[in-house]
């Protein structure tokens, strides 16, 4: 008889197509519950696909075990913590020395290199319902959330009725650089703002059951690269095994196509269409380098290279993944675009934008790094990822052939060059519809400026030929590396066509130039060196329909296009 009559546990599933981390467990739990000893648990989970675990200790003794594991076993790494429930209980029970000396033990195993996430740690509204307990489970919150930042660890949330102060908590301390909320259970609403926020979203067996149609209404909405699945044995077992204990082997998460059919889908059919891979976790030395870069990353490759970002070439390299999962949700992109990228750089976007599941088209001026981003992509998301991935290291400002006919674009555009090229992508390549910036600020108000607008000019008139903008955020310096001295602009470019006119985009530029070379000046003398003198501008301009005394700020580009017109028609 195998263990698996003998202790009276479910039959195990089929093994997955490829293998998985079950990014939140208590095996020393499992044990106690099932009888199955740890080494066994690992051998099962392993055979069936589950190769790596994240052991989670939520008391003193746990994180204790939990590191002494992770220590003698690859397979595993752990994640330590107090649970807000415990820390109120131990306050309660034994007064605040009592939590302080725990806190202070957890503390001291953060920095180990097999810890790789703090957690689980939030609030927990739902068993504590007192304001002060609640009050010392902030105080805890606080705490290791302060310790993920400085140790460059995963925050690892527990949060039961508690969304609104979860969030609040988090954008007062500050945000670390990757957060994973353990066993969602929020609304539609409260996913969108985990996800705006950049976190991932862990669901566990609570989906599959009948009662949980928000849950799963809220699965629906979450980006795919934004899932995780977890087991959280023994605890939350899912459908067809609800009412035993859970173990890692019986893993059936959802992830179908529609909240109906997502909780009989397996974690076999999950895994075969989307990642669920653990965002990465920290410095454990013998996990995958799975995810998207991060400042020890980004500095590990540059060295590799012996690379010197060059102001030259606008070399400021985004080192924080949060404002690249940023970046890819405001883009809207989907996992049917072809994005072109310009100036990938070390990958940290065009990471972003793979692991979405979009094909990307790069191009990169720099050989060194040309060269090395494909093997980035590889080690990070793998071979599938990378054969949705083109190189072409080109100028941008020379290119003019692409592999794929790109349906977006998205980049983080080199400072000194900025305008040029996105005017060149948008005549060049007229396939790509929508398309998002980063831009230096100053940029970035330029091109989304309207007429009348003090930063009207030549590039806001430009850029109207092609497309709508629209300012849709701001990016600190601090994100970058090197550091810049200035904040960087998100510009929204939305494809349109050209205005109604016989004037070429060629013609009405000269006019945006000339209107703009001398901005102080009314139109009819601004144009005086293209037209031969001031009286003959201000008739051009009058046939045109607009008043030769305004100023260039003052005109759309419609308008710019007629007087081009004009120009034509008196010069033919």
């Amino acid at each position: 008889m195998s263990v698996i009559d003998e202790l009276g546990l479910p039959p195990l599933p089929e093994p997955l197509p490829r293998p998985i981390i079950d990014n939140h467990t208590h095996l020393a739990s499992t044990h106690g519950y099932s009888g199955l000893p740890v080494a066994e648990a690992l051998e099962l989970a392993a055979s069936v696909g589950v190769t790596r675990v994240i052991e989670v200790g939520c008391d003193v003794a746990d994180a204790r075990f939990a590191v002494d594991l992770a220590g003698r076993d690859p397979r595993v790494r752990a994640a330590v913590a107090i649970h807000p429930n415990d820390a109120a209980r131990l306050v309660a029970s034994a007064g605040e020395a009592a939590l302080e000396e725990a806190l202070a033990v957890i503390e001291g195993l953060v920095p180990s290199e097999v810890v790789v996430a703090v957690g689980e740690t939030g609030l927990d509204y739902f068993r504590t319902r007192d304001a002060a307990g609640q009050a010392v489970q902030e105080m805890s919150f606080r705490r290791h959330i302060e310790w993920a930042k400085r140790h460059g660890r995963t925050l690892m949330i527990h949060d039961r009725d508690a969304h609104a102060d979860i969030l609040r908590v988090l954008d007062d301390a500050g945000v670390p650089e990757r957060v994973v909320m353990h066993c969602f259970s929020g609304d539609v609403d409260f996913a969108r703002q985990c996800v705006e926020r950049g976190f991932w979203l862990s669901y566990p067996g609570v989906v599959t059951f009948g009662s949980a149609g928000s849950l799963r209404e809220a699965l629906a909405v979450t980006p795919r690269d934004r899932i995780l699945i977890e087991t959280d044995a023994p605890y939350l077992t899912p459908k067809p095994c609800r009412g035993r204990r859970m173990r890692r082997t019986c893993c059936r998460t959802p992830h179908g196509s529609s909240p109906q059919s997502s909780a009989s889908t397996s974690v076999s059919s999950a895994t075969s269409s989307s990642p669920t891979r653990l965002p990465p976790m920290g410095s454990g030395a013998t996990m995958p380098d799975l995810g998207l870069l991060d400042p020890n990353s980004v500095r590990r490759i540059a060295a590799e290279l012996d690379l010197r970002p060059t102001k030259q070439r606008g070399q400021n390299f985004v080192v924080d993944p949060n404002t690249v999962r940023r970046i890819v949700t405001l883009s809207e992109v989907t996992a049917d675009d072809v994005v072109l990228e310009i100036g990938p750089g070390l990958g940290s976007l065009t990471l972003g934008l793979l692991e979405l599941g979009a094909r990307v088209v790069a191009v990169e001026i720099d050989e060194r790094l040309a060269g090395r981003l494909m093997r980035t992509v590889r080690e990070r998301l793998g071979d599938d990822a990378a054969e949705r991935l083109a190189v072409v290291a080109e100028d941008a400002l020379t290119v003019d052939e692409l592999p794929w006919a790109p349906t977006a674009l998205v980049a983080n555009l080199p400072y000194n060059v900025s305008v040029p090229v996105l005017l060149r992508m948008l005549e060049l390549f007229p396939t790509w519809e929508n398309g998002l910036v980063m831009v230096q600020l100053e940029v970035a108000d330029r091109l989304a400026a309207k007429p009348g607008s003090k930063v009207y000019g030549v590039p806001s008139a430009k850029t109207a030929w092609y497309a709508e903008t629209a300012r849709v955020g701001t990016v600190p310096p601090k994100v970058f590396w090197p550091v810049p001295n200035v904040d960087s602009g998100l510009v929204r470019i939305t494809r349109r066509p050209a205005p109604a006119s016989s004037a070429s985009r060629e013609e009405t530029f000269r006019v945006i130039d000339a209107a703009f070379a001398q901005r102080r000046k009314m139109l009819r003398a601004a144009l005086a060196g293209i037209t031969g003198s001031a009286a003959a501008s201000s008739e051009i301009i009058g046939r045109a329909g607009i008043d030769p005394q305004l100023r260039g700020e003052m005109l759309d580009v419609t308008a710019f296009a007629a007087i081009a017109e004009q120009l034509a028609a008196e010069t033919a």
